[in-house]
Parts: structure tokens; C-alpha cells; sequence
């Protein structure tokens, strides 16, 4: 019988492999995030905005969004 050694291992689905050991996550303590963002929407319902997003943990992020959208 086949079974886990421990709740932190993996194994590929219908092969003879073994079990791989997966990888411990990086531990997060504090997140802070910042996030600016400008939207432009008209009457008719067509909307354009753009955000950029600053995420600062472990690994710092910086994420750019652009938005259109037309209501009809």
C-alpha cells in the first residue's frame, strides 16, 4: 500500500513515480498595499480608467490595470 509520509508531499497521477516533496511557502508577515487609480466615464456609458498597484511583503508587486467598458 501506497501512502503519504507526511501532509507535504506530492505525487503525479497515474505513473509508477514516487512522491515529491513540496515546497514550504515563504512566510508573509506584514502586507502593505497602496493602489492609485483615475476613471473617465461619459454619459452614454463608455468608462476608461487605469490603476497602478503597489504591493510591498516578502516580494514586492507592482501591478498596472487599464479598464474600458462601454454600457449598452
Amino acid at each position: 500500500m501506497d501512502t503519504y509520509k507526511d501532509g507535504n508531499e506530492a505525487k503525479i497521477a497515474h505513473t509508477s513515480a514516487g512522491y515529491y516533496r513540496l515546497e514550504e511557502p515563504e512566510e508573509v508577515k506584514d502586507i502593505f498595499k497602496i493602489a492609485l487609480g483615475a476613471t473617465y466615464e461619459i454619459y452614454s456609458g463608455f468608462r476608461i480608467g487605469t490603476t497602478i498597484e503597489q504591493k510591498m511583503a516578502t516580494t514586492n508587486e507592482t501591478k498596472y490595470q487599464v479598464n474600458l467598458s462601454w454600457k449598452f
